[in-house]
């Protein structure tokens, strides 16, 4: 197995972009620009997909692995929306709560899949919420994925580069949106009972 080192080194090496500072400067600066939520949420998306690109030949991710199908994936309200909108489905609403209670309450879905997955592919890939597209192992081995064979967190591309600057964008024009696990917008119909 390459090492996490030498995996990180080659994908700044051949994307200097991605360096954590300059690609956090990138999308803060989508946050300052004169626009609209929806046009500097699509931009961060394509930084995003960009991401997802460059990682490609470095992840252990390929069609058919869902091991992080099935952890704790916490999406904002609007995601909910548009997941609904692209899937016919009913999102249930829910209320704002601090990030500690959403972290517990989402802890409750880890190793349950994701109300998306549908014969082991994600059914709404093109319209997937950030989190989705910016968690890539850079392990050789998906089961570094799963929390309950591995412990902590799988070697990656931190994925904190997109999220914590989407987070401060989407704050500043909705502070209180809610968020929360996605199954918890889409309960099965075991859990809504």
């Amino acid at each position: 197995m390459r090492s996490l080192k030498t995996k990180h080194a080659k994908l700044l090496r051949t994307n200097p972009w991605m360096e954590t500072r300059q690609a956090t400067r990138e999308i803060l600066q989508i946050g300052s620009e004169v626009s609209g939520i929806e046009e500097k949420r699509r931009k961060v998306i394509k930084i995003a997909n960009r991401m997802v690109k460059a990682l490609r030949p470095h992840v252990a991710c390929e069609v058919g692995c869902t091991a992080c199908c099935h952890l704790n994936t916490l999406i904002y309200e609007h995601e909910a929306k548009r997941l609904a909108e692209v899937s016919g489905r009913t999102m249930t609403t829910l209320p704002y709560r601090p990030m500690n209670v959403v972290l517990a309450e989402g802890d409750k879905y880890n190793d349950r899949p994701c109300p998306f997955l549908v014969d082991r592919k994600c059914s709404v890939y093109e319209d997937r919420p950030l989190v989705c597209r910016v968690h890539h192992s850079l392990s050789d081995s998906a089961l570094d994925c799963n929390p309950f064979v591995s412990s902590g967190r799988p070697p990656m591309y931190n994925p904190d580069i997109v999220e914590v600057p989407y987070r401060i964008i989407n704050a500043a024009v909705n502070p209180l949106e809610p968020w929360g696990n996605i199954a918890e917008f889409f309960p099965a119909e075991t859990d809504a009972t």
